[in-house]
């Protein structure tokens, strides 16, 4: 078929959908991701043999960026998810265990060390403007004498 043959762009049939258009933009970045899962896949089952694996990997998202340049944040992003999956594939089973393990503590004591102080909002708004004695103006009156009291608002 001719490039006279076609359809004009306006014509029935004549254009693609904008979800078609863009994701035949997109085909071998979707090819290299279904590569590099399956290598990930073998990375996994085949601990023994991980180094050829994740060297397909690491080489194969180098041509591709050598042919399909990204933007910087696009970039960024692709070669942090490449290098944590592929250090977490990287590691024993053994030592996979004892990573999700160690993550799972340090969630729980985040979330205690989140959930245990106020935060800087609570302070302010609550016991820091009250003097020793509790009253409210004692300690706005110390706040302001020590140039710690917030900005005064014009109305």
């Amino acid at each position: 078929m001719h490039v006279r043959d076609r359809a004009p762009k306006g014509a029935v049939g004549g254009s693609l959908s904008p979800v078609v258009s863009k994701l035949r933009n997109q085909v071998p970045e979707l090819a290299w991701g279904a590569f590099a899962t399956a290598i990930l896949v073998v990375m996994l089952r085949l601990s023994a043999w991980q180094t050829v694996p994740f060297h397909f990997i690491w080489l194969s998202i180098s041509v591709l960026y050598g042919f399909r340049m990204w933007r910087v944040r696009s970039t960024l992003v692709a070669l942090a998810v490449v290098m944590l999956v592929t250090g977490y594939a990287g590691l024993s089973a053994e030592d996979r265990r004892d990573l999700a393990a160690r993550l799972a503590a340090n969630a729980r004591r985040l979330n205690r060390l989140v959930t245990a102080r106020p935060g800087p909002a609570a302070a302010r708004g609550g016991r820091a403007c009250t003097g020793p004695d509790g009253r409210w103006g004692s300690g706005q009156e110390r706040a302001r004498r020590t140039g710690m009291a917030p900005p005064q608002q014009d109305p």
